[in-house]
């Protein structure tokens, strides 16, 4: 990533963080993706929570068309609060 367009932080659902502390950041900005000896530019989002009770984290390239992975759990109702 050689340019940050967007960075925020937030809590999730099962934050214990006091206020003015985060256990969530998510990011975007922009890179050079390079395959198969083509570079093209791509946005890249980063979404990290930190949270003891349910950790996360979420990437993608190129909106999720170059690349796409997560580690929500393979049951979605695990991951609500």
């Amino acid at each position: 990533m050689h340019s940050l367009a967007w960075v925020g932080f937030s809590n999730s659902g099962t934050s214990r963080a006091r206020t003015g502390d985060y256990d969530t950041v998510t990011f975007t900005g922009y890179g050079i993706w390079s395959k198969g000896g083509v570079n093209s530019l791509q946005q890249a989002a980063v979404q990290v929570s930190t949270s003891p009770e349910k950790p996360y984290v979420g990437i993608q390239i190129g909106g999720g068309f170059v690349s796409n992975v997560n580690t929500k759990p393979p049951n979605p109702r695990d991951a609500l609060p």
